[in-house]
């Protein structure tokens, strides 16, 4: 009798007790609630208008591109500030024996004219400049009706008689008018003192400002 009551406990034990598929499904059952709503409820982006704004601006500014002038007439331009001082070597025009280098149309194969500020422009150039600075500085010594030397002796290395003369080409050369204080006179400026300080020789200091007048785009572009 008491075997059979063991027996009975034991088997009404193993009847109430869940199975483990059991705890399984009530367990997925019994998900909290906040999560189920996330679930079904992603998070998505927001939609806040923080402002408003045009990919170009409403108003460009106008402008055109720069030109370059042609060979004829930086030829003409330069002989004219210089008193009349022509590229030469001999008797040879060397503006007129290297045009074709220099891009100037022959009418036969090339028609129109490269206008850009190319390096072998930007060479011939400088080789002009420097012819013609020489000339034009070695004859504006000698002259009585200075060009070059309007506000400075060319033995004068004082600061202020030099950055005189400076505004002074700067204007005769590129047409622009600036004060002594301006940016770009000083620049012009410590090329003449740098050049200064390795030859002592205020000659040499001004056919470098003067070369550095010409090669600039402010004189061969209009």
């Amino acid at each position: 009798m008491m075997v059979m009551t063991i027996a009975f406990s034991l088997f009404t034990g193993c009847a109430n007790q869940e199975s483990p598929k059991q705890q399984t499904l009530e367990t997925e059952v019994s998900e909290p609630q906040d999560t189920q709503q996330e679930q079904e409820n992603p998070p998505g982006l927001e939609d806040d208008t923080i402002g408003e704004g045009t990919l170009e601006p409403e108003e460009q500014a106008i402008s055109r591109n720069q030109m370059r002038m042609t060979i004829d007439q930086l030829k003409t331009s330069m002989e004219q500030l210089t008193g009349g001082i022509e590229w030469k070597s001999g008797n040879t025009d060397l503006w007129a024996k290297y045009e074709t280098t220099l891009g100037v149309p022959d009418y036969m194969e090339v028609v129109s004219e490269d206008l850009t500020s190319s390096v072998i422009f930007q060479k011939f150039l400088g080789d002009a400049a420097t012819y013609s600075c020489e000339q034009w500085i070695e004859n504006d010594v000698a002259a009585t009706d200075k060009r070059f030397f309007v506000n400075a002796d060319a033995s004068q290395t004082e600061e202020d008689a030099v950055r005189q003369n400076i505004v002074h080409l700067r204007y005769l050369i590129h047409g622009h008018k600036n004060t002594v204080e301006d940016e770009v006179i000083d620049s012009y400026y410590r090329l003449f003192y740098l050049v200064m300080q390795r030859t002592d020789d205020s000659i040499a200091a001004w056919n470098t400002v003067c070369v550095g007048f010409f090669t600039h785009p402010d004189f061969f572009t209009y």
